[in-house]
């Protein structure tokens, strides 16, 4: 994948995150900016949730492959919304594609009678900037830091991470086994037969509490291993 910064031209926006541009409608601005050379043609090619297929087939979660190929930010959007009391229960994913499909298309349209509008201020919102971010190893700070319009703070963030892999522990075990993998032989080698070194997967320390004992934390690496 290529990128380029200051401004990303590569990645504009597709959605409104913040409630108080969404008149503005920059997506639409943006790309009415964009113009091909004379005699070319622009084509945008988005092969859907290929992150969350990628972690399912790596974490061996078919299921979650499944949600991923149906719409799996509708179904973690009825995660989100029975934590905060306003869905009843969370989609049960073992449904047969066409219910599964229906019950998806149900919450992704439904609207609170508090006014919250699950697709715009839940799924869009959080439930997709969420997954995308759990696929690429990050925990709340790194959440928060990277969607500030979408969470209040790191915790807000990490309870949402923790709300995932509440209901999928194979993607916590797949990413957990990288990181273990990864600080044993100090290197991981992809599904292509590409090797990436890791120096610096955990973090020894000297508890804060107790000078005698060590606390492990996350590594400069651990990131790069959850998302290789």
């Amino acid at each position: 994948q290529t990128s380029s910064r200051r401004p990303n031209v590569q990645n504009g926006p597709k959605h409104v995150r913040n409630e108080n541009l969404r008149k503005l409608n920059l997506p639409k601005k943006w790309r009415e900016l964009i113009e091909a050379r004379p005699g070319h043609r622009i084509w945008d090619f988005d092969l859907k949730s290929a992150h969350a297929l990628t972690l399912g087939l790596e974490a061996k979660d078919l299921e979650y492959m499944r949600l991923a190929r149906i719409d799996v930010h509708s179904w973690f959007t009825s995660v989100l919304a029975m934590k905060q009391g306003l869905w009843p229960s969370v989609i049960d994913a073992s449904l047969p594609d066409d219910q599964l499909a229906a019950a998806l298309a149900e919450i992704r349209a439904y609207v609170h009678p508090s006014g919250v509008r699950f697709e715009a201020d839940i799924r869009d919102t959080r439930a997709k900037p969420g997954i995308l971010g759990i696929g690429f190893g990050m925990m709340g700070n790194k959440l928060y830091e990277t969607n500030k319009e979408s969470f209040r703070n790191g915790q807000d963030a990490q309870e949402v991470v923790d709300a995932f892999f509440d209901y999928r522990p194979l993607l916590k075990k797949y990413q957990n086994n990288a990181l273990l993998e990864a600080h044993e032989l100090g290197h991981l080698i992809s599904r292509g037969g590409f090797r990436r070194v890791f120096r610096h997967v955990f973090d020894f320390r000297y508890s804060a509490w107790d000078e005698n004992k060590f606390e492990q934390g996350h590594g400069d690496d651990a990131e790069d291993v959850k998302a290789f």
